[in-house]
């Protein structure tokens, strides 16, 4: 798989996660139909709704509640990956930038 995706390894990953500051909750976040806002798929605490008049007071930093991170739209939003560098406006979508194909961008060092 590393032949066809360079970056295939990154998915393959749990990363450490607990305690670490993550954008999702901030820079993004899941919704339920009802309009219930999560920071993360995998969390399930609520912290607020999108019909509600106030719902941009809930997009604050937080740190990470799980021990670790296996999931692409998940571990992008770990800050300490740097992963904005990596992805750009392709964050979501895992679409790196041009200079990430081809080695130009540091990657996170996976064990």
């Amino acid at each position: 798989m590393e032949a066809i995706d360079p970056l295939f390894r990154i998915n393959l990953t749990r990363w450490p996660s607990k305690g670490q500051p993550c954008g999702a909750g901030e820079r993004a976040i899941t919704v339920d139909g009802d309009g219930t806002m999560r920071r993360c798929h995998f969390i399930a605490e609520p912290i607020g709704n999108l019909y509600a008049a106030e719902w941009r007071s809930a997009l604050v930093p937080r740190a990470c509640t799980n021990v670790d991170c296996h999931c692409h739209i998940g571990y992008v939003h770990l800050d300490y990956l740097e992963l904005g560098k990596v992805f750009a406006s392709g964050l979501l979508e895992r679409i790196p930038v041009p200079e990430a194909r081809m080695g130009g961008v540091r990657l996170p060092v996976v064990s």
